[in-house]
């Protein structure tokens, strides 16, 4: 059974502002495809969507390098005859290098993602995070 669109728009989403080189396109992504209003949690702990594209601009990209080890889909409801909006929940495993120091963290995340048809177009509503740093 292919992969219905919604989980790839969140693999599309994360992988082009985490997980690849180029400052304008993850700006872009993000300012396009993030809702103005999500909701965000990350750890525990509340976000605005415009505090969360602040961390990834400021603090994540120009500190660290990222690649995916591995995404798995965990669950993926759709909600509409399409599959183009929905709720994903994954599981991925992925290595930062620190560009200054280029010391390599293995972490992993369980990902839930809300997205939703707003204005025409899809956007992501909704993120719950729980992230670590993996000893192994």
């Amino acid at each position: 059974m292919p992969k219905p669109s919604v989980a790839e728009f969140v693999d599309a989403f994360f992988t082009r502002t985490l997980f690849q080189d180029d400052d304008v396109v993850a700006s872009s992504v993000l300012a396009s495809e993030l809702s103005p209003d999500a909701v965000i949690n990350m750890n525990g702990n509340d976000l605005t969507t415009e505090s969360f594209i602040n961390l990834i601009n400021t603090q994540f990209r120009p500190a660290f390098s990222a690649k995916v080890l591995e995404i798995r889909d965990l669950n993926i409801v759709t909600t509409n005859t399409e599959g183009t909006t929905g709720v994903v929940a994954q599981y991925t495993r992925y290595e930062t290098s620190g560009k200054s120091d280029n010391t390599i963290l293995k972490q992993s995340a369980t990902t839930i993602v809300a997205v939703e048809e707003r204005d025409g177009k899809r956007s992501i509503t909704r993120i719950w995070e729980a992230q670590t740093v993996d000893t192994d």
